[in-house]
């Protein structure tokens, strides 16, 4: 019974800890900092902006303007935009880059 009840308390704390809200700024910060250069950070940012970008190349109105974009210079992209715009360092991490996505293609036309 008490193996139960830690597992059961091990799991509801993994849990919340997993779906806790990241801002954008924190978001940028960890895929751009020296954490990044390790395997396991490189690979989660990488992997969440390919299918990020994926889903918007397929469909969305940006797909035309994000069409030559890779996961890095996306990131590259963020960066300097959240330097620019301090603002969106508030942001949910998702709006945020909603919101960034809507910059850099209105820059490029």
């Amino acid at each position: 019974m008490k193996i139960i009840l830690f597992l059961l308390i091990l799991v509801v704390s993994f849990n919340v800890k997993s779906h806790q809200q990241t801002t954008y700024e924190e978001f940028v910060s960890e895929c751009t900092s020296d954490l990044a250069k390790f395997a396991r950070y490189k690979r989660h940012c990488t992997s969440y902006l390919f299918g990020y970008l994926d889903a918007l190349k397929s469909n969305s109105k940006y797909s035309r303007c994000l069409s030559s974009e890779t996961p890095e210079t996306l990131l590259e992209k963020l960066k300097l935009l959240l330097v620019n715009n301090t603002k969106l360092g508030k942001y949910n991490f998702s709006d945020g880059l909603k919101e960034s996505v809507a910059n850099i293609c209105k820059k490029k036309h």
